[in-house]
C-alpha cells in the first residue's frame, strides 16, 4: 500500500503566499487612495514616499525625478533620511545602470555600503543604509524619475519586493502625471485671467471717456440736437454702456480665476448688513419696474457672520437681486429671505418673473449663457453674472441652487458656513 502524500507544508507556505499577496494588494490600493487623493504636485510625492516606505516596511524612500533636459536627476521628495545624505547628485555609480532602470529594470542592492554600484558607499555606511531598491517611476509613455526604497538590514529586498516596487511606481508615475497635468492647467488659467484683466483693464479708461463725451452731447451742453441727432447719439450711449457693463463683468470673471484673489483677507462679514445695503441700492430700480422688493430675515440659533470679503458678497447679492428685478413684469414681486441655523446661513432670493426653461438648466452657469427667454425679454445682457455670482459663493466655502418654474417665477438658494462666535 502506497503510503499517503503530505501536502500540509505546501499548502501552507501557498496560504502564507496568498496572505502576504492580499496584504500587498490592500496596502497597494490604500497607498494609492492616500496618493492620488491630492492633485497638489507636492503633497502627491510627499505622500509617495511616506506611503512606499510603510506598504514596503523599511525606515526609508525618496523619489527622484529627470529635470526638464530629461538628463538629470533631482530629489523631489523622500522619508527617513538626513540633509546631509540627501544633497548627493547621481544615485548610481554607472549612467548605465541609470539608464536600465529607466528603460523599465529594477536593481536591488543588497549591501550598499560594499557594492560598486551605489555611487556613495561611504555615506551610506554613515546613514547606516544597506538594501537599496530601486524602480522606475512609469509615466503613459515613460518613465519620470526613480522610486528607492531603503533598509537599515543588508539583503532585505526578495524578487517579490521588486514586482512590488514597480507596481508602486506605476501608480506613483500615473499620480505624479496628474498633479503635473493639473499645474498646467492652473497656470495656463492664470495665464488666460492675466490676459483678460490685462486687456479689459486698458478698455475701460477708454469707454469711460467715450460714455462721459456721449453723455455731454445727450444732455445738451455742446448745443442743442435735433431729434434725429438725440436718437443716434442715445443708441450709440446705449452700446458703450453695454460695452462697459461687458468690461465690468470679464474684470471680475478674471479676478475670481486669479490665484491671488484666492487668498484674499476676509472678515467677518454680518449677512444682515450687506443684505440691507443692495435692497436700499436696487429699490429705485424695482420701483421704476413697480415691482415690489421685500426682504425677512429669521434667526434660529445663530447670527448670520460667514468668513468672506464683504465687496464680494455684495457682488453675489447685487446679481441674484438685480437679475430678479431684471426678469421679473411690471407689477411683480421679489422677495429675500435670510435664515441661519445649524452652523449655516442660508439667503434665497425669489421673484415671480419668466423663469428658467427646464433645457436651461444645464448651462445656467457656463459663461456667456443666457437662457432663450431671457435673451428675448432683455437684448443687452453678458451671460456672465451667474457664473461670476457662483465663483464667488464657491470661492467663499458656500453652495448655491436654483428652483424655478417657466412663467411662475425662479428661487435662487445660497449657503455658506457661519463663523463660530
Amino acid at each position: 500500500m502506497v503510503g499517503a502524500i503530505d501536502f500540509s507544508n505546501d499548502i501552507n507556505a501557498l496560504n502564507q503566499r496568498l496572505r502576504l499577496a492580499n496584504e500587498r494588494l490592500t496596502a497597494l490600493y490604500e497607498s494609492t487612495q492616500t496618493i492620488t487623493s491630492t492633485l497638489e504636485l507636492n503633497q502627491v510625492l510627499e505622500r509617495l514616499a511616506q506611503s512606499t516606505a510603510h506598504v514596503m516596511n523599511v525606515e526609508a524612500c525618496s523619489i527622484r525625478m529627470l529635470d526638464e533636459t530629461g538628463t538629470r536627476l533631482k530629489l523631489v521628495a523622500s522619508h527617513g533620511l538626513s540633509e546631509n545624505y540627501l544633497q548627493q547628485g547621481l544615485v548610481l555609480e554607472s549612467e548605465d545602470l541609470l539608464r536600465r532602470v529607466l528603460a523599465e529594470e529594477t536593481i536591488n542592492i543588497g549591501d550598499a555600503t560594499q557594492d560598486a554600484r551605489w555611487a556613495y558607499p561611504s555615506q551610506a555606511e554613515t546613514e547606516g543604509l544597506h538594501s537599496i531598491l530601486i524602480a522606475p517611476l512609469i509615466g503613459k509613455k515613460d518613465a519620470l524619475g526613480l522610486v528607492l526604497a531603503v533598509s537599515h538590514q543588508p539583503y532585505h529586498f526578495v524578487d517579490d519586493d521588486a514586482k512590488f516596487l514597480v507596481a508602486i511606481g506605476r501608480q506613483g508615475g500615473i499620480a505624479i502625471e496628474n498633479a503635473l497635468a493639473f499645474e498646467a492647467l492652473a497656470k495656463n488659467e492664470e495665464s488666460k485671467s492675466k490676459f483678460v484683466r490685462t486687456v479689459t483693464h486698458e478698455l475701460r479708461s477708454p469707454v469711460s471717456t467715450i460714455r462721459s463725451l456721449l453723455r455731454t452731447f445727450a444732455e445738451g451742453y455742446l448745443g442743442e440736437l435735433t431729434d434725429t441727432q438725440r436718437d443716434t447719439i442715445e443708441r450709440i450711449l446705449r452700446r458703450a454702456d453695454f460695452l462697459q457693463m461687458l468690461i465690468d463683468d470679464l474684470l471680475d470673471l478674471a479676478a475670481g480665476k486669479s490665484d491671488s484673489l484666492m487668498h484674499e483677507a476676509n472678515t467677518h462679514v454680518q449677512l444682515d448688513a450687506i443684505i440691507e445695503r443692495v435692497i436700499k441700492r436696487l429699490q429705485i430700480d424695482a420701483r421704476e419696474k413697480k415691482i415690489e422688493l421685500t426682504c425677512l430675515s429669521v434667526r434660529h440659533d445663530q447670527d448670520a457672520i460667514v468668513l468672506a470679503a464683504e465687496e464680494g458678497m455684495e457682488r453675489v447679492l447685487g446679481n441674484l437681486v438685480s437679475n430678479a428685478i431684471k426678469y421679473t413684469p411690471r407689477g411683480g414681486r421679489v422677495f429675500v429671505s435670510l435664515s441661519s441655523g445649524e452652523g449655516v446661513a442660508r439667503i434665497d432670493v425669489s421673484d415671480s418673473g419668466i423663469g428658467i426653461p427646464e433645457e436651461s438648466f444645464p448651462y445656467l452657469f457656463d459663461e456667456f449663457y443666457r437662457a432663450p427667454n431671457a435673451r428675448a425679454l432683455v437684448k443687452q445682457g453678458t451671460g456672465l453674472g451667474l457664473a461670476i455670482t457662483k465663483d464667488i459663493v464657491t470661492r467663499y466655502g458656500g453652495q448655491m441652487s436654483v428652483r424655478s418654474q417657466l412663467n411662475a417665477g425662479t428661487t435662487f438658494t445660497v449657503t455658506f458656513p457661519i463663523v463660530s462666535q
